[in-house]
């Protein structure tokens, strides 16, 4: 990896985070931004190699939730 690229892959990573929660917010959804991972975890549920390729965002998506009238 040369040097710079690891802080540029960071600030993409938080580029397509914000927009995708601007996105899903003006469709509706519920958007999360994680703020802490396991690279490790993730890469042995991908089945890959944390060298490869690993985590640098999470990012969960949910619909609204359904409004309760019963109350």
């Amino acid at each position: 990896m040369r040097l710079g690229s690891h802080r540029f892959l960071h600030t993409d990573g938080a580029v397509l985070i914000g927009v995708s929660r601007l996105v899903a917010t003006a469709l509706g959804l519920a958007p999360c931004a994680i703020g802490a991972g396991n690279a490790d975890r993730f890469a042995t549920v991908a089945g890959t190699h944390d060298y490869e390729e690993t985590s640098v965002g999470e990012f969960a998506l949910s619909g609204q939730p359904v409004k309760d009238n019963t109350l």
